[in-house]
């Protein structure tokens, strides 16, 4: 593991700690979008679209993650790479079913 994603699993996890009824609300209502998918590749019943969104990030989540990532972390934490890294890694904040 980077030493840049340990840093982001901290800043996440003082966010869970801080924001506890917050973290619980967000994955709450994600839980009730990946419920009605229709497939892996999150289509909903009843839609002709595709949801192509990797993760949901609370803006007090964001806000921190800003403020304690250096330039060169934060656009790391934006890349496809880190995006895809931190969708794994938290599949709480996941639209959309995830799979090892």
């Amino acid at each position: 593991m980077k030493p840049i994603q340990n840093k982001i699993i901290k800043i996440t996890d003082e966010y869970i700690k801080r924001n506890y009824k917050e973290y619980c609300a967000v994955c709450e209502s994600l839980k009730d979008k990946r419920q009605i998918q229709q497939d892996e590749f999150a289509s909903t019943k009843g839609k002709n679209y595709i949801n192509q969104l990797a993760i949901v990030i609370p803006e007090s989540l964001d806000n921190l993650l800003q403020s304690k990532l250096e330039d060169d972390e934060w656009r790391y934490f934006k890349s496809k790479q880190g995006v895809e890294w931190y969708a794994n890694r938290f599949k709480e904040f996941s639209p959309i079913t995830r799979h090892d």
